[in-house]
């Protein structure tokens, strides 16, 4: 069964991620450009009744009293919130709060940031393990490739995206290796 290496960074405790998560969305003000693209893409999936999820990670820019305004979540609140749900299995919705963050990380860092590498990785470790091999090595490649633009072929935040292609690709050899002794036993 396939697993990911362990992760090199500290993962803090969920009250310490809940505390974070309070005081990134006071202190974040709202903002303008592809953020209010995304309120207003979850806005049309709470219409419709789509990715039900949506509705408690996204704020909606409309405001909840005339005084009171919602605040614009920020990459790291994001991503934190899509750890949270991999922790707990869910991984497409914890898909889709990374994609959420990196979407905001290139924004925010510039598109090959060391960050969206990370975040990609993590992409990736959660198509694997829903069985999603196309995207899962579509994630770790483009996650590879700015990890070595940041910190050279031989470091270990290359060789544990290195190792998480090959699992993709040890899995794939030996199901078509499977598939190929069924054939000759029949």
């Amino acid at each position: 069964h396939w697993k990911p290496l362990s992760s090199y960074q500290h993962d803090p405790s969920p009250e310490d991620e809940d505390a974070k998560d309070a005081q990134d969305e006071e202190e974040n003000a709202p903002k303008k450009g592809i953020g209010g693209f995304w309120n207003k893409l979850s806005t049309a999936f709470k219409a419709e009744g789509s990715a039900c999820f949506l509705k408690q990670v996204v704020p909606s820019k409309e405001p909840s009293s005339p005084t009171k305004t919602k605040k614009e979540v920020n990459s790291a609140t994001y991503f934190r919130r899509g750890k949270k749900k991999a922790n707990k299995c869910q991984f497409l919705q914890a898909v889709a709060l990374f994609n959420f963050a990196l979407v905001r990380q290139r924004e925010e860092l510039g598109e090959n940031h060391n960050e969206c590498g990370t975040t990609l990785n993590e992409i990736g470790v959660c198509w694997m393990m829903v069985g999603e091999r196309y995207p899962a090595l579509t994630a770790f490649e483009e996650a590879l490739f700015i990890r070595q633009k940041h910190f050279g072929d031989g470091a270990m935040e290359v060789a544990e995206i290195t190792n998480n292609i090959w699992m993709i690709l040890h899995e794939e050899r030996s199901e078509i290796e499977n598939m190929m002794e069924e054939e000759e036993e029949d």
